[in-house]
């Protein structure tokens, strides 16, 4: 008899420092979610990982090329995740973002987002933003600004809470 998974709640704070200890991870274009490995190979899709670490949840593989067609990552991660913003509704509201969401952008063709981060808070910058992802031009997992760069901030199109996240006790 197999166990039955019980999902496990974690606070934004919780999934966001998971999230931080991938930075430095290598860059690897994995086209399955199930491959990236803490420390030794992550693409953008790495944050399915850190769900499932910390017992969240468990997300089914998903097979994609590097340059995925069809809205391939936006319906996979819709499966999985609740939309929050979406610039089908209007312009994103940066102000709204929370540590521990996902963004959803585009790299060439608003038509087909395809590079996912994951959001956090700077502590020492109130209303400061930043995202940790897999980026293929740094080749490593690296955290980095987001309302200072208007390379992501024009490319954000969507933004996600992920399940069994709970806001931090204030």
């Amino acid at each position: 008899m197999t166990e039955q998974f019980i999902p496990q709640t974690r606070t934004r704070s919780e999934f966001v420092a998971e999230a931080k200890t991938w930075i430095g991870t290598p860059y690897a274009e994995m086209h399955v979610t199930a491959r990236c490995k803490k420390g030794s190979r992550a693409d953008c899709i790495f944050w399915t990982q850190v769900a499932a670490d910390l017992g969240m949840y468990q997300i089914p593989t998903i097979a994609y090329t590097a340059n995925p067609k069809g809205q391939l990552v936006r319906k996979y991660i819709e499966k999985h995740v609740t939309v929050v913003q979406s610039v089908d509704e209007g312009p994103i509201n940066f102000a709204e973002i929370k540590p521990g969401q996902i963004g959803l952008f585009y790299y060439r063709d608003p038509a087909e987002p395809q590079h996912c981060a994951v959001f956090f808070d700077h502590p020492a910058i109130p209303g400061y933003h930043g995202m940790i992802h897999a980026y293929n031009r740094r080749r490593k997992v690296i955290d980095g600004g987001l309302e200072n760069n208007k390379f992501w901030t024009q490319r954000l199109m969507y933004v996600y809470d992920v399940p069994h996240i709970t806001d931090d006790a204030p």
